[in-house]
């Protein structure tokens, strides 16, 4: 199912409201009016968004709407979105605009780049929050099972479920996390990494679908080609745009965006390189020095036939001072490998 953009509604963000509640219709029913109060909470996501109608698309806004209430509607509710996507292609961006929909407290501070940045957050979280893990390979790609990382990670993705939290996965290699973590997962949106079926290079949407459909698109994923197989289409949500803007709500932009991830990842490099200094400490120094051989001596008459020379032009030479020479009795010793020169 293709999703259309909302059209510009002449800077009244209740119209947009109300344009989104008008597409959603049949399946908001009776909760119209709840929907409509929930995008109002939304004014000041991005207004340049809403403004040109780029806001996303309403089964997006569906989606999170009711995760929203799902979160809030009892004990032991939560929710996890994992965004897949090749690198630079708009996983962090969506990620984030999901997250702010469903909480719109999120602030920088949620925004996890590194599992220590992740445990800390959820150590003091409160119901119904929402945190996305940027940069899912510093989580899920040194993930072994029997490691020590990867088992507090499948564990805080336990607690999750007590804790009432929304987290929002942004990793780009899904095919590859083990099923522990994968029955964790509640949807999945896969961001389009190619152009669409009209050859519109410039496309920036996502398909979206339960996460038990992973299967089926694993294939494709693994060979980077597009989701358009009719096996994978009937069993996919929708297919829906959203605009390349970072949300710009609380202290959430652009700009501290880019520069947070970038302390965090250049930390994280730090990290990294003191815990792998001793282990390479032996590689990093240079070689101890070899120590010099010895050479071997012999007799003038021996060294002349190992090295192919004249007896008389090693004994021009012991005499001239030009070649070392030992002297045992009354018989000349060289050594047994003799200079170029000779």
């Amino acid at each position: 199912m293709t999703v259309p953009l909302i059209d510009k509604c002449d800077g009244d963000f209740r119209k947009v409201c109300e344009k989104y509640a008008d597409h959603l219709k049949s399946a908001l029913g009776k909760r119209r009016e709840a929907f409509i109060d929930w995008m109002m909470l939304s004014k000041d996501y991005s207004e340049s968004q809403w403004k040109q109608g780029m806001m996303g698309d309403p089964f997006l806004y569906l989606h999170c709407f009711s995760i929203y209430n799902k979160l809030r509607g009892g004990s032991n509710q939560h929710h996890i979105v994992l965004v897949s996507g090749k690198i630079g292609k708009g996983k962090s961006t969506l990620g984030a605009q999901i997250a702010a929909l469903v909480d719109p407290t999120l602030s920088m501070e949620r925004i996890c780049y590194i599992p220590p940045h992740f445990f800390k957050r959820l150590g003091i979280s409160k119901a119904a929050e929402g945190n996305l893990i940027d940069e899912g390979g510093n989580f899920f790609k040194a993930r072994n099972a029997m490691t020590t990382l990867g088992k507090d990670i499948s564990q805080a993705f336990q607690l999750v479920r007590d804790l009432q939290q929304l987290i929002v996965v942004c990793y780009d290699e899904p095919e590859k996390l083990d099923k522990d973590l994968i029955d964790k997962i509640d949807s999945l949106f896969v961001k389009v990494y190619d152009p669409d079926q009209n050859g519109d290079n410039k496309y920036n949407g996502y398909y979206a679908f339960n996460v038990k459909n992973l299967e089926l698109v694993k294939p494709y994923l693994k060979k980077k080609l597009p989701i358009f197989s009719k096996e994978c289409q009937q069993h996919i949500s929708w297919r829906g745009r959203n605009s390349k803007e970072m949300p710009k709500i609380n202290d959430i932009n652009e700009k501290i965006y880019r520069s947070e991830k970038r302390k965090y990842l250049k930390d994280h490099m730090v990290g990294l390189a003191d815990k792998y200094a001793k282990e390479y400490e032996d590689k990093l120094q240079p070689a101890p020095e070899q120590p010099k051989l010895t050479p071997e001596w012999v007799t003038v008459t021996q060294a002349s036939k190992i090295n192919s020379c004249n007896p008389e032009t090693i004994r021009r030479k012991i005499k001239t001072g030009i070649l070392k020479y030992k002297k045992i009795g009354n018989k000349y010793m060289v050594p047994k490998e003799l200079p170029d020169f000779v």
